[in-house]
This record gives C-alpha cells, sequence and structure tokens, in this order.
C-alpha cells in the first residue's frame, strides 16, 4: 500500500540506497552476532530510546518532574528515582 499507486510501479536503480530488510529484529540481531556485523538497529540508539520509557515511568510512580543526566544515567539529585531505575537481582545474579 502507498499513498500514490504510481510509487509501487518505481524501479530502483542497481546505485539506489535501499532499506534495510528484516522480517524480525530478534532474528536480524541473532545473525549479527554470528556474523558479527553492525544490526540495522543501532545499540546505542536503541539504548536511548528504550530508557525515555523507564524514564517516564519513574516519573510518574513519583509524580514529580525530574532532571536526567543522560552522560551518567542518572537523575539529579534524586537518589529514590535512581533505586528505581534497578531492580534487584534473583536467584544469586549479579552484574
Amino acid at each position: 500500500m502507498a499513498s500514490e499507486d504510481s510509487l509501487l510501479e518505481i524501479k530502483l536503480r542497481p546505485d539506489d540506497v535501499c532499506l534495510y530488510h528484516s522480517q524480525h529484529h530478534g532474528v536480524s540481531f541473532l545473525e549479527c552476532v554470528r556474523s558479527r556485523k553492525d544490526p540495522v538497529s543501532d545499540v546505542d540508539a536503541t539504548h536511548k530510546a528504550s530508557y525515555l520509557g523507564l524514564l517516564t515511568e519513574v516519573a510518574g510512580r513519583m509524580e514529580q518532574k525530574l532532571q536526567w543526566n543522560p552522560t551518567n544515567e542518572q537523575f539529579i539529585g534524586n537518589d529514590k528515582a535512581n533505586q528505581l531505575l534497578r531492580r534487584q537481582m534473583h536467584n544469586g545474579w549479579k552484574l
């Protein structure tokens, strides 16, 4: 489906830049682990995008505005909020 039917009839040239085709990001990630190639989803960008939801969750639970330091990946001046960034490890697991 396209906004204009004529877009579906465009033929790409061999030197055109094409988007990466992936049926499943999880499978793509495993293929990249095996081949040591970079995944289609940049790891650093994906990490930053994923913590945006976490920050919103913490602010919502705390019911207050919080300041975030992206370099240290911690809330500024709020130890209680920083404690919510990590869960207690179970069954003897440690980092």
